[in-house]
């Protein structure tokens, strides 16, 4: 029998074994492509075959490419050795890397920690959480949940109140009491975040003003539709605007509806004498004005518009102090102030009631409610004889001015 051959497709050949007459038997094959032959007894190759007897080398796991790839699977069982596998064990790549000492956990998991709290550390450097803080990614809640807010919104939220930037669109600082904003700054939605009442305090970058908001009671629950009044408003100049918000003109003032500056008051005089008739109360002809903020007083003996001759009509609703003092030359001295509303009587003032001289002063002062359309207050003084007035600033006037509100 002639000798087994390894005859490597590149080229060369190698002796495998010896003539062997047992029927089975074990060769060691080099890691390379090539074919089995026998050799005849002369030492040459002869073109007897061998059954199977095309080799192909392996190659890595995974692979077509001898001595590339990597691998598929690998099991707990698996046995890894060699020397491309101890240069990896001497310096691994980081988890989710490519190359050594690169990479980053793309997820890790805690078991004993609750989504959306804030992980913080403990004694000893163990991580924790509590429901006293609690993140849903955008905003921090404080012991809740974080509201809805929209998402130009970075809040601190609590069950009460928040404390809110927005800085997308106006910008904005924002302190609020019951309620939340799933619109935008500029297009709110506000909804309550359970029932009672709510209230908001803006302050805007975009004009430096500062604005004060309330609100009715809510009784239908969280994620009611919530409508704010604005309450009061500090303007860039000074203003502060109390139940209104139009600005009034100049600045460092109040505009208030309910009292102080913006609302009705006029004062009126005399400036010339006028004849009262005896035994009657007289209207008293207030012909000059010392001011009239809404022009609300008629100085002439003819109505105008609404108003009546020498009457003080306001177009603001609400409870107004009324005074009036007359000075009177007659001879029978007796006199009495007397502030009529729509024509008649409402206070009577001091009934004055000399003996000698020929001058009387008598003076009157209410409070009257005024509807701000068709009420309106008039002067009189009734005197016991014929005589005349004194017309001059000091000694006959007419003012009022609102003190509340309707």
């Amino acid at each position: 029998m002639g000798q087994l051959v390894f005859q490597a497709t590149a080229g060369g050949q190698v002796a495998l074994v010896g003539p062997n007459p047992a029927t089975n038997f074990s060769i060691n094959v080099p890691a390379i492509n090539g074919t089995f032959v026998t050799t005849g007894d002369t030492g040459t190759v002869t073109s007897t075959m061998l059954a199977t007897s095309v080799y192909t080398a392996p190659g890595t796991i995974g692979s077509v490419t001898p001595n590339t790839g990597a691998f598929t699977t690998l099991s707990a069982s698996s046995t890894v050795s060699g020397a491309g596998f101890s240069t990896y064990l001497a310096s691994p790549p980081a988890i989710g890397g490519t190359a050594p000492s690169t990479g980053k956990f793309t997820s890790i998991t805690n078991t004993g920690l609750t989504s959306g709290r804030v992980v913080y550390s403990t004694t000893g450097g163990l991580e924790a959480d509590s429901a006293n803080l609690q993140f849903n990614g955008t905003n921090l809640g404080l012991n809740f949940l974080p509201s809805s807010w929209n998402s130009g919104y970075r809040v601190i939220d609590s069950s009460f109140g928040s404390f809110a930037i927005e800085n997308t669109t106006v910008g904005q600082a924002l302190v609020t009491q019951n309620a939340y904003n799933t619109g935008t700054a500029t297009s709110p939605t506000w909804l309550y975040k359970s029932n009672g009442y709510a209230a908001a305090y803006i302050q805007n970058a975009s004009n430096a003003g500062h604005q004060w908001f309330v609100s009715a009671v809510n009784n239908s629950g969280a994620g009611a539709a919530l409508t704010f009044t604005q309450a009061m408003t500090l303007d860039n100049s000074g203003n502060l605007l109390v139940g209104t918000t139009t600005s009034p003109s100049g600045s460092g003032q109040i505009n208030a509806p309910k009292g102080l500056t913006g609302t009705p008051t006029f004062s009126a005089y005399q400036n010339s004498n006028q004849s009262y008739s005896s035994s009657t109360s007289n209207l008293i002809n207030f012909q000059a004005k010392n001011w009239d903020t809404a022009s609300c007083f008629n100085n002439t003996g003819s109505t105008v518009g609404s108003i009546p001759a020498y009457a003080f009509l306001p177009n603001v609703a609400g409870y107004y102090q009324v005074n009036l003092i007359v000075r009177t030359n007659n001879t029978n001295q007796e006199a009495q102030a007397t502030i009529y509303k729509n024509g008649a009587a409402w206070c009577n003032g001091s009934n004055i009631n000399i003996t000698s001289g020929t001058q009387s002063g008598t003076t009157a002062s209410t409070i009257v409610y005024l509807n701000g359309t068709s009420d309106y207050i008039q002067a009189y003084v009734y005197t016991g004889s014929a005589g005349t007035g004194s017309g001059n600033n000091q000694s006959t006037q007419f003012s009022a001015i609102m003190v509340r509100g309707a």
